[in-house]
């Protein structure tokens, strides 16, 4: 009786793995990097990032007030992570620096549009 038991149990427990569907798939590349270009093209007209309703943007640069004057996105390098997508964008602020910042944004789609400057490693 007792092997029936733990027989019922990890059936129910596979199935339960097996019904859950899995993780979700990263966001679709072109709507991620779609999003990071609104973000970008807002911060580059001088909107602030709470201007823009259907994107969440967090970057300190663009918080702290510096002025975006050109960006290029790598969309050839954007890569899943995990739920997200990672795309390298070269940033020219208006700083007195004549070269791009290379940084790196993660973007989230679902449930909702999130824009994050990646400062990870």
């Amino acid at each position: 009786m007792r092997s029936l038991s733990s027989l019922l149990a990890a059936g129910v427990v596979l199935a339960a793995i097996g019904c859950g569907g899995g993780p979700p798939d990263p966001p679709d590349k072109g709507e991620a990097v779609a999003a990071l270009r609104t973000a970008l093209e807002g911060w580059q007209r001088g909107d602030k990032p709470e201007a823009l309703p259907a994107i969440r943007v967090v970057d300190p640069d663009w918080a702290r007030g510096a002025r975006l004057t050109r960006f290029e996105i790598d969309e050839g390098q954007a890569q899943p992570a995990g739920y997200d997508m990672g795309v390298p964008v070269k940033l020219w602020l208006e700083e007195g620096r004549k070269n791009p910042r290379p940084v790196k944004y993660t973007i989230t789609t679902r449930p909702a549009v999130v824009v994050v400057r990646d400062f990870g490693g």
